[in-house]
């Protein structure tokens, strides 16, 4: 079963149309709820139980540090790649590793995918402005 994703307003569109022409189910806050900050991004991948797609490392830290809920969050860092390329990386990742995402934060780099799990208790309370 594929994990329904949800990409953040700065993630390619042309990576979105190509999930989506493979059959992948991907919400684009570029679409629907453009201009929402980081959490409340995170919240509307809760309700819809959607894994992040995204460029930011922000959610990573939202996650971890201040312990956010999320149903996982895949960071692409493929920085200087060609749209293409990124798109077949993420395509591949996603037909390896699906279950291995949920509830995980993912970091796809060109050197290694790092796939580490959350845990909702370390948050340390921070609030976040």
């Amino acid at each position: 079963m594929r994990p329904k994703l949800l990409a953040d307003e700065s993630f390619e569109g042309r990576i979105v149309a190509e999930l989506r022409a493979r059959g992948y189910e991907v919400g684009y806050v570029a679409e629907t709820n453009s201009g929402s900050t980081d959490p409340e991004v995170l919240e509307l991948a809760v309700k819809t139980g959607s894994v992040i797609l995204t460029n930011d490392l922000d959610f990573g830290e939202l996650a971890v540090r201040f312990g956010l809920p999320h149903c996982g969050i895949l960071i692409v860092r493929l920085e200087g790649v060609p749209t293409e390329v990124k798109a077949k990386k993420l395509i591949e990742l996603l037909g390896t590793s699906n279950k291995e995402l949920q509830g995980k934060l993912t970091i796809l780099t060109r050197e290694r995918i790092r796939i580490r799990k959350i845990f909702p208790d370390r948050g340390n309370g921070h609030q976040i402005s």
